[in-house]
C-alpha cells in the first residue's frame, strides 16, 4: 500500500471559478475577441477520505486529518 491510510479512496475535491472580463467599446467590441481588464477568482477544497487518514497508532499521536482549502485571485490587462 502506498497511501498513509492503506485505502484506495484518497479524497473528494470540489473546485469553482468565477471569471469577469470588461468589454469596453473602443478596444473590445467583438464578443469573441480577448482584450481589456480581466479578473478571475478560484476556490478549491479537498475533503480527505480513508486513504489520506493516519493509521490508528499514528492518529493517537498526530490527530485526524482535516479539509484543505485554497483561494486564488488573478487580475490582469490584455492589450
Amino acid at each position: 500500500m502506498q497511501t498513509p491510510g492503506h485505502a484506495r479512496d484518497l479524497g473528494l475535491e470540489i473546485d469553482g471559478r468565477l471569471y469577469f472580463q470588461a468589454k469596453d467599446g473602443s478596444l473590445n467590441d467583438k464578443p469573441g475577441k480577448m482584450g481589456g481588464f480581466y479578473a478571475m477568482l478560484e476556490y478549491g477544497v479537498l475533503f480527505p477520505l480513508a486513504g489520506l487518514s493516519y493509521q490508528s497508532v499514528e492518529k493517537a499521536h498526530y490527530g485526524d486529518t482535516s479539509a484543505a482549502q485554497i483561494m486564488r485571485m488573478y487580475l490582469g490587462v490584455i492589450f
